[in-house]
């Protein structure tokens, strides 16, 4: 009686804990020594556009958009867990050719193996390109106004020289007539 007590809130407490999961936005993931996926949640489908299942036996750097060895070098490091708690954003390919933008945060599991989320950054990517374009474009200008305000200053300057040059051209024709 009292193990099927125990095997009864087990389940209940995987159930929940599976809930907690399934509905978290960013993905959750679970890979063997090799970095072949044994898990992946469901919300993989909502950010990538893939089933879950069809992840499941992929390697992780399967995922990527454009992977070259250099990638795949860094992901399985960090599902290694070298240097221990390091995150790296990678572009993945999404729905319909669409790359997203995703953190990788991985750590090692007891018995070999990693764990770790995938989280979508892609909106917050783009938000800090924009910036970055906004910036640099603030930067041009200002360059320029810089420019404009350095040649009116010559421009005032020469007006100035004019006027000074004018008004002691006056003074010695004043004087001549004087004289």
């Amino acid at each position: 009686q009292a193990h099927y007590k125990l095997v009864e809130k087990l389940a209940e407490s995987e159930h929940r804990f599976r809930e907690l999961v399934e509905l978290q936005q960013d993905i959750v993931f679970r890979c063997n020594t090799g970095g072949i996926l044994e898990y992946v949640s469901p919300s993989v489908e909502d950010v990538l556009g893939v089933p879950a299942r069809s992840c499941v036996g992929l390697p992780l750097a399967d995922l990527l958009e454009g992977k070259d060895a250099e990638t795949a070098r860094q992901i399985q490091l960090i599902l290694s867990g070298v240097p221990r708690g390091q995150e790296a954003r990678f572009r993945f390919k999404g729905e319909g050719g669409r790359a997203r933008w995703l953190d990788l945060q991985a750590r090692q599991r007891l018995g070999g193996g990693s764990v770790g989320t995938l989280r979508d950054v892609t909106d917050m990517v783009i938000h800090e390109r924009e910036r970055g374009r906004l910036h640099a474009e603030l930067v041009e200008r200002n360059a320029l106004l810089k420019v404009q305000d350095r040649r009116r200053e010559e421009q005032a300057a020469a007006l100035r020289h004019r006027y000074d040059l004018q008004e002691l051209l006056t003074r010695i024709s004043a004087r001549m007539l004087e004289i």
